[in-house]
């Protein structure tokens, strides 16, 4: 994978938590698969924590949820 194909996946979960804080949401769900172990690294060392599956990912095998509580302005 070239780093231009990483970086958005870098810079994505700041921006999405600023705007979502800015919107007023609480708390940020975002999921991956259980092939994706950089992504799953990546997401624990941002500081979101595992949780069940939601939505289309309830009890579905190969999904990883997160969560991560945001800071509201």
């Amino acid at each position: 994978m070239s780093s231009a194909t990483q970086a958005p996946a870098r810079i994505s979960p700041s921006a999405s938590e600023d705007h979502a804080s800015r919107l007023g949401y609480k708390v940020l769900h975002l999921s991956t698969g259980v092939l994706q172990p950089d992504a799953i690294r990546f997401y624990e060392r941002k500081g979101y924590a595992r949780t069940e599956g939601y939505g289309p990912y309830v009890g579905h095998p190969l999904a990883v949820c997160f969560a991560r509580r945001l800071v509201c302005d």
